[in-house]
């Protein structure tokens, strides 16, 4: 049993980092996200994970082509989605 934890630990693992802008890569992804994030909403009392899930969904849509349809300008925008990125430790 020791060998095998020793040679376990020994290992090199690689990971990589997650960012889920890489599988948000078509309309149908980004709707699943937003509706996941409003699920999870429901059963929790704060907020900011939807915001936080919003600013991504904005992220992957394009925050430019986001601020135009939402009819607001792209600086507060960009504004929402620092607030959220620093809120979630990003």
């Amino acid at each position: 049993m020791y060998t095998l934890v020793y040679t376990l630990l020994k290992m090199k693992v690689e990971t990589k980092p997650f960012s889920i802008l890489d599988e948000l890569k078509t309309e149908r992804d980004i709707d699943g996200f937003i509706q996941a994030a409003i699920e999870d909403a429901r059963d929790d009392t704060d907020p900011s994970i939807l915001i936080y899930c919003l600013g991504v969904a904005a992220q992957a849509r394009g925050l430019l082509q986001t601020a135009k349809a939402a009819k607001v300008n792209r600086t507060g925008l960009y504004r929402f989605r620092r607030r959220s990125q620093i809120q979630h430790g990003e």
